[in-house]
């Protein structure tokens, strides 16, 4: 039969000839040596799975030695903006300049980056798994308006009772939440910074229906800055970091969350006194905050507030022509130190999975400062935002921020006000 079939052309006719025959079974054979090369080395690759050999990974998984695993994760992001006296890709307040050049007015009318493009948040990386020794590990790498950059680097020892201890670079632990999906959210809810750390944690039930989650840690990050007459001379220990969480299964949707974080830095501030002399005295910020996620259906709803002495950098002012108020400045010979609190009302409204929308206000105010020109006295933002998945894979988000800024131009609380809007667009493909 199959001889039969190999004289037959494409319209079933039968060809004629021996050498014909002969030469389509060499043609055949060799087709099929190739095909089964292909299928061998396609096989090797974990492309096709071949008959009898060991399956030693999962999709999207490979082993990487001994028994350790890695899973690579990632996502493309392109950004765009467009602003009126507010950059809502790369700052969270409002602003405009003083000065009487052309140049400066032209600006004034739209912002001073007007439109932006970028590919910031693009990002890859590999988490790593090996259950025989209860480990895991993160490397991920990103892209930010300056280029490339290590976003985390850590492992985790897990144990049998419920704890676990990290070492390396990852997000600290002071807890905020927010809708807006601006890079840099509002001022005083932009998220900490990630850095080194060394933190011990763990997860418990309380009951059927209810968990409780702790972390505490040391790390090597700093919330605080001077006015450029008070410098640090010296650090003797970390910051330090703890947060506590309580789950609550609601039976109305997704889990409940309340939380609460605080943080403790410790400076040594150089200064002049009246006498003239140099002066070298220590330095405790803290930080604390607390507030709540609460999902009923499809509507989820949160709120924060917020609270710093001595750590002013953590309210995440970005701009490059507002400035955030010195922590610590010196006045009449004595060391001063200034504070921040903020708060914040959102809500996201989900009607089909592929759909979410959200809209929110956040406040965030500066008190007890050395009142400089340029420095931020208070911010309010106000956001809708929208997202949809275009794909499986895809996510097409757009938001218009509407923000006003009160910003010191002097000593004796003299102040100017500020407004602007922007409309910020995301797309992203992550795998």
């Amino acid at each position: 039969m199959f001889k039969k079939d190999l004289t037959k052309n494409g319209s079933g006719l039968i060809m004629g000839g021996g050498g014909i025959r002969k030469k389509l079974c060499k043609e055949v054979l060799s087709m099929k040596k190739r095909l089964i090369s292909l299928v061998a080395a396609a096989a090797l690759v974990g492309g096709v799975a071949v008959a009898g050999a060991p399956q030693v990974a999962k999709a999207g998984t490979v082993s990487i030695g001994g028994d350790t695993q890695a899973t690579l994760y990632g996502g493309i992001q392109l950004n765009t903006a467009y602003g009126k006296k507010f950059n809502p890709m790369s700052e969270n307040v409002a602003y405009k300049s003083n000065n009487g050049d052309a140049s400066d007015k032209a600006r004034n009318d739209m912002n001073f980056e007007g439109f932006q493009m970028d590919n910031a948040a693009t990002k890859i990386g590999l988490i790593l798994k090996n259950q025989d020794a209860n480990l895991c590990g993160r490397i991920e790498i990103g892209l930010d308006a300056n280029g490339n950059y290590l976003r985390h680097a850590y492992i985790k020892h897990s144990f049998d009772n419920g704890l676990y201890v990290l070492i390396g670079r990852t997000n600290n632990l002071f807890e905020e939440h927010s809708f807006d999906p601006i890079p840099n959210a509002a001022a005083g809810f932009n998220p900490p910074l990630r850095s080194a750390q060394l933190r011990v944690g763990g997860s418990f039930d309380l009951a059927d229906s209810a968990s409780v989650d702790f972390k505490v840690a040391l790390f090597n990050q700093q919330y605080y800055n001077t006015d450029g007459i008070v410098s640090q001379n010296r650090r003797t220990v970390p910051t330090f970091g703890a947060n506590v969480g309580v789950n609550i299964d609601t039976g109305f949707g997704a889990p409940a969350r309340v939380y609460a974080s605080g943080m403790l830095e410790n400076e040594k501030l150089l200064y002049t006194d009246t006498t003239g002399n140099e002066v070298e005295k220590s330095k405790t910020g803290y930080a604390w905050g607390a507030g709540f996620v609460l999902p009923v259906s499809m509507v989820t709803v949160q709120s924060e507030y917020i609270y710093a002495k001595g750590m002013n950098e953590l309210a995440g002012v970005a701009s490059d022509y507002v400035s955030t108020p010195a922590s610590y400045y010196e006045e009449n010979g004595s060391l001063k130190t200034s504070k921040f609190y903020a708060w914040n009302l959102e809500a996201q409204i989900s009607p089909m999975a592929c759909v979410s929308l959200s809209t929110g206000y956040d406040y965030a105010r500066f008190k007890d400062t050395a009142e400089t020109g340029g420095d931020l006295k208070k911010n309010e933002a106000y956001f809708v935002a929208a997202s949809l998945k275009t794909t499986k894979y895809t996510t097409l988000t757009i938001t218009w921020n509407h923000v006003k800024s009160t910003v010191f131009t002097g000593d004796n609380d003299n102040t100017e006000s500020y407004t602007g809007n922007g409309v910020f667009a995301a797309y992203n493909y992550s795998f």
